[in-house]
């Protein structure tokens, strides 16, 4: 990864950069709010003029009743305009803004934040909730209907559909993931059904080993993946590892072409005291 791209990475340059959208999202929505009041008391002189005219039949409000409507109706065209234009602007900003956000919030949870759960598996699973809050409302949900929740979604085998293993060329009767929030799996009726409608299932593996774990090993996963999701939405995809991701595995999820319905993968590194953030998508 380039050395840019890891600092985008780093939480202190994640949140300058968060506060730069905020403070020109700040700019935008003051210069609109400052042509809406504007607008607002030409309405409201408008209004009284009418009333005036209409009632009091005075002679001069008649007479530059015209002449204010004309000028009324071009200070709110131009307002229309310029509030279209900025609205666009902002919401561009608000969207990159968001993007900001996840990855500031997803590297500061992961690690500054000492990660809870007796196994590899269950601390991914509750480091994934404190970043993705919609998720862990709909996973609060579910856990009320099923106050041993975490068992359904841990060290998950879902069974193969047409899935090949590349290295024997055989054919592999499941497939298994460390951590899988996903209709496969649901036991009960709750919100998380319709986030998963909505957002998309979560594909979490471990792998654990010495070696750096290179593109051939995200290829699989990928494939895998694809296997359990056919054409629904991806939440989330995350490769987790006890040593490192090769340069080849990098550049492997940096290539679109190989995003799964759109989403790319994370990559992290288990390190004895914490997580590091190698890749957000």
């Amino acid at each position: 990864m380039k050395e840019n791209e890891k600092e985008q990475l780093s939480p202190f340059a994640a949140a300058l950069g968060f506060a730069e959208e905020v403070h020109a999202v700040a700019d935008e929505i003051s210069s609109i709010l400052g042509w809406s009041i504007l607008i607002a008391g030409d309405l409201v002189g408008l209004f009284i003029l009418t009333i005036l005219a209409l009632y009091f039949h005075l002679q001069f409000v008649q007479s530059f009743f015209g002449i204010y409507v004309v000028m009324s109706a071009l200070i709110i065209g131009v307002w229309v305009a310029y509030t279209i234009t900025q609205g666009y602007e902002v919401r561009s900003i608000l969207k990159k803004w968001d993007a900001n956000f996840i990855r500031f919030y997803y590297v500061l949870k992961f690690e500054t934040f000492p990660a809870e759960g007796v196994t590899p598996q269950l601390r991914i699973l509750n480091q994934l909730l404190s970043v993705f809050v919609n998720l862990k409302d709909s996973f609060m949900d579910y856990k009320g209907k099923r106050p041993e929740a975490e068992k359904d979604f841990l060290n998950v085998s879902i069974k193969n559909k047409h899935f090949i293993d590349a290295i024997t060329r055989k054919k592999r009767r499941e497939h298994f993931f460390d951590v899988y929030i996903g209709r496969h799996v649901l036991e009960t009726k709750s919100e998380l059904d319709n986030f998963i409608e909505n957002y998309g299932e979560v594909f979490v593996k471990l792998f654990d080993g010495k070696k750096p774990i290179d593109d051939q090993d995200l290829s699989t996963f990928r494939a895998e993946v694809k296997d359990c999701v056919g054409k629904n939405p991806v939440f989330r995809v995350v490769a987790v590892s006890t040593s490192s991701f090769s340069e080849s595995a990098k550049q492997y999820v940096g290539n679109k072409e190989n995003q799964i319905n759109g989403r790319s993968f994370d990559l992290i590194i288990d390190k004895e005291k914490g997580y590091y953030v190698e890749w957000i998508s």
